[in-house]
C-alpha cells in the first residue's frame, strides 16, 4: 500500500487592493509531518501556535489551511 506524506500550514493572506497579487503575510505549520494511507484521509489536531494564529485571525484577514506534499 502507498502512502502521502503532508504537512499542514495555517495561511494568512494581506487583503491587497483590486488587481494586485495576494500574498501569504504568516505560515505557521500545524503539526508535524503527516503520514496518510492510499485512498485514506487523516485527522490533525490544531494546537499550540497553529491553534493561537487561528484564533487570532479567525474573525479578520483571509485565511486557509494548507497540506501540501513534504518528506
Amino acid at each position: 500500500m502507498t502512502t502521502r506524506s503532508s504537512r499542514i500550514v495555517h495561511v494568512l493572506w494581506d487583503q491587497p487592493p483590486k488587481g494586485v497579487t495576494q500574498q501569504a503575510v504568516e505560515v505557521t505549520a500545524v503539526g508535524g509531518l503527516t503520514v496518510i494511507p492510499a485512498h485514506g484521509t487523516a485527522v490533525v489536531q490544531v494546537t499550540g501556535d497553529a491553534a493561537a494564529a487561528v484564533a487570532r485571525n479567525s474573525n479578520g484577514p483571509a485565511v486557509s489551511i494548507k497540506a501540501h506534499n513534504s518528506q
